[in-house]
């Protein structure tokens, strides 16, 4: 009951899952802070061990819940936050948004570099043609203002892949 609940706010315009959760079970669609880190940490492991066979597929279950994470907390700050009369709630009010939007943010950052470490990987492993697709994902996401260093990872790396500038 709270799965199809949850799904439904989520599903609601403009409360939708993010496209790269689209084809999320709806079993996973209540993710918690917990699971993320577990999911985070596995991948963080196996890329510190440079081992992009067990990294990729804990790195596409990351940035899937990372956008699904940040999503459910957009949505309960959300009505707050694009308020025009933003003022006019109290200041408690207000206040308890500032730590869960600051986790969001740091999550989608996270997400961010989760697809270029992806993009990294599969060109690591052989499957350039999937490390395009992954390197465009992080171009789109990345603000190169905010995220220089993992916006670089990825103009670079996606142009070495091409033959912009020598591998």
């Amino acid at each position: 009951m709270l799965r199809q609940a949850l799904l439904a706010l989520c599903l609601t315009p403009p409360l939708a899952l993010p496209a790269v959760a689209q084809d999320v079970d709806p079993a996973d669609v209540l993710v918690t802070a917990d699971q993320l880190a577990t999911v985070k940490k596995e991948a963080d492991d196996a890329l510190a061990a440079d081992n992009c066979e067990a990294a990729l597929p804990a790195l596409d279950s990351f940035v899937k819940k990372a956008e699904v994470y940040a999503a459910l907390i957009y949505a309960g700050a959300r009505s707050v936050l694009e308020s025009p009369r933003i003022t006019a709630f109290p200041s408690s009010l207000i206040n308890q948004m500032n730590a869960p939007t600051e986790d969001r943010l740091l999550i989608l950052k996270m997400r961010n570099e989760g697809w270029v470490s992806i993009a990294e990987c599969r060109v690591k492993v052989g499957q350039p043609e999937a490390a395009v697709e992954a390197y465009l994902e992080a171009l789109r996401l990345l603000d190169a203002g905010k995220e220089q260093d993992t916006w670089n990872r990825a103009r670079i790396g996606l142009w070495k892949l091409i033959g912009v500038i020598p591998e």
